[in-house]
């Protein structure tokens, strides 16, 4: 029986302050963040998306601060990826969003009455009724963007808090760290192992090898992160993965157009 397979796709990228992703002295160094989209293409399950980076407007739907922080430089849509590979948006047989953020769901509008959409995008509930609240009572939402993440025609949502395991080979688990619960995953592989998608709940491997938190006001406190840090670090000893994280640049190139199977 053919076993799962993962692409990982770079979506172009957001330019911000280094500091805001690892903490350091340097408060003017600037970090090109890429976008990340994965692929799980399984056997019995079908096309499987987590993520959809940013859409053609780019920026032009952020709010004032995320404008400011965030801009974004490239934008790849998740659409182009796709039709690389010889899919469409009409390929994706489901979605699984991370977390509501502007970078993770910009590219829900094309999946507007696909099956993916009628077949409930996976979030976590923490994040989506902090995500959905924020979006409709806040003058500047952040880093939520209402275009985003409402009123897709045909699109509908599918809330999992704690542990949803689609298959054996593929687990989502719930991350208290960035927002109020980010979508891991587990997936196992036949020839290549285990590996741990954390998404924005750790942000690089330098972060996580170095025990550096971000800086700014993105975790509410330092101890988010390292009760967090810590939660993933007895995940990877326990699967012997290999930990994938949310926007680390240089990970991003030794995966670059590989099949993992």
């Amino acid at each position: 029986m053919k076993g799962l397979k993962i692409r990982m796709f770079y979506l172009g990228h957001i330019k911000t302050k280094k500091d805001l992703v690892v903490r350091t002295d340097n408060k003017e160094e600037v970090f090109y963040s890429p976008m990340l989209s994965v692929l799980f293409q399984h056997p019995t399950l079908g096309n499987i998306l987590y993520d959809t980076g940013n859409n053609e407007t780019g920026d032009a739907n952020y709010g004032m601060h995320a404008k400011e922080v965030y801009p974004v430089g490239e934008v790849i849509t998740i659409k182009e990826r796709l039709g690389e590979i010889g899919l469409t948006v009409n390929d994706i047989d489901r979605i699984i969003i991370s977390h509501l953020h502007m970078d993770h769901t910009g590219g829900l509008l094309y999946f507007a009455n696909t099956k993916a959409a009628a077949n409930g995008v996976i979030i976590n509930e923490d994040d989506g009724k902090q995500a959905f609240y924020t979006v409709y009572t806040s003058e500047d939402p952040g880093a939520y963007v209402k275009q985003n993440i409402c009123d897709i025609p045909g699109l509908t949502y599918a809330p999992m808090n704690e542990e949803l395991k689609l298959a054996d080979d593929l687990i989502l688990f719930t991350q208290r760290c960035h927002t109020p619960g980010v979508i891991g995953i587990l997936a196992k592989t036949k020839n290549n192992g285990n590996f741990i998608f954390t998404s924005d709940a750790i942000y690089t491997k330098e972060s996580y090898e170095n025990l550096t938190p971000p800086g700014g006001t993105i975790n509410k406190t330092d101890d988010e992160f390292y009760n967090h840090l810590k939660v993933i670090k007895d995940m990877q000893k326990k699967y012997n993965a290999q930990v994938i994280f949310g926007h680390d640049p240089n990970q991003f190139k030794e995966w670059k157009d590989k099949i993992i199977d």
